[in-house]
């Protein structure tokens, strides 16, 4: 208390607002700190959705090109029994051109069956390459999250610093010109 009586009206109001431009200053840096982290964590949760959920659908886009290619192997199953039935009804059988006709028949089959999987192994590829992306990025914005927090903190320490920094500068020229004069100036500022 015998400290503040001892002070003089202008070095209370270089102190007052010194403290007060502190205050806001680190009170600023980290709020806005914390509205960038709370943003990152957002984009992280965003990207960590995105990529269970790509790895769902590339799940179900192996699912599903399995079951299409069983359903196509199916009907080649059925068509070539439909085939190889015409072909014991007219007395033909399998020799000759019927023959080569069945074979080739069969073999288009298949290859349309691998194909059905091949695509959907390609989709299912592509969405699982998302789904890293997307995992890769949720780290980065982990990490741009924490990078905020402390930015934040490092803000507010250094409004800290800068304030009291120009208190003592004010002081120290308050000092120096109030003695020089003769404390003339301690005088008219008080």
């Amino acid at each position: 208390m015998a400290f503040i009586a001892a002070m003089s009206a202008a070095e209370l109001i270089a102190a007052g607002t010194a403290a007060a431009s502190a205050a806001v200053g680190a009170y600023s840096a980290v709020s806005s700190a914390n509205a960038q982290r709370k943003s990152q964590e957002a984009a992280s949760q965003a990207a960590q959705y995105n990529a269970t959920l790509a790895d769902q659908k590339a799940q179900v886009a192996n699912e599903q090109a399995a079951a299409n290619s069983a359903a196509s192997e199916r009907n080649s199953d059925l068509a070539l029994g439909s085939v190889l039935a015409g072909a014991g009804q007219n007395g033909t059988g399998l020799s000759g051109s019927t023959g080569q006709l069945y074979e080739q028949d069969a073999s288009n089959s298949e290859l349309t069956a691998m194909n059905i999987r091949y695509n959907g192994q390609l989709n299912a590829d592509a969405l699982s390459s998302g789904a890293q992306l997307d995992t890769f990025q949720s780290q980065v914005d982990q990490q741009n999250a924490s990078a905020a927090s402390t930015s934040g903190y490092i803000g507010a320490g250094s409004a800290v610093l800068g304030s009291a920094g120009s208190y003592l500068n004010n002081q120290a020229r308050l000092n120096y010109y109030g003695t020089r004069n003769g404390g003339a100036a301690g005088a008219s500022l008080s």
